[in-house]
């Protein structure tokens, strides 16, 4: 749900392609950093409510997902043991 302001507009589409989709595994940013405006973030007031609204639909949809938080290396650092132990699984 990349577009919050979109998403009732264009709802049952985006639905059915989170559906359709079968990437391996999604990384869900915790919130519980400072916000790094680069020019592209639009909803830096209400990222708390954005988190959640992904968190549920990777639930809904049944996605294979984790959670990673903290200060940027160790969001760098649980990123990277996730993929490692996804690639493990696999093998």
């Amino acid at each position: 749900m990349y577009c919050p302001d979109q998403w009732t507009k264009y709802k049952e589409y985006f639905e059915e392609s989170i559906s359709k989709s079968h990437y391996d595994l999604y990384i869900l940013m915790n919130p519980d950093c400072e916000p790094i405006q680069d020019g592209t973030r639009r909803y830096l007031d209400s990222r708390l409510e954005h988190y959640d609204q992904l968190k549920s639909h990777l639930i809904k949809f049944g996605k294979n997902w984790v959670e990673v938080g903290g200060s940027w290396e160790n969001r760098y650092t649980e990123s990277k043991k996730a993929i490692s132990d996804l690639d493990l699984m696999v093998m």
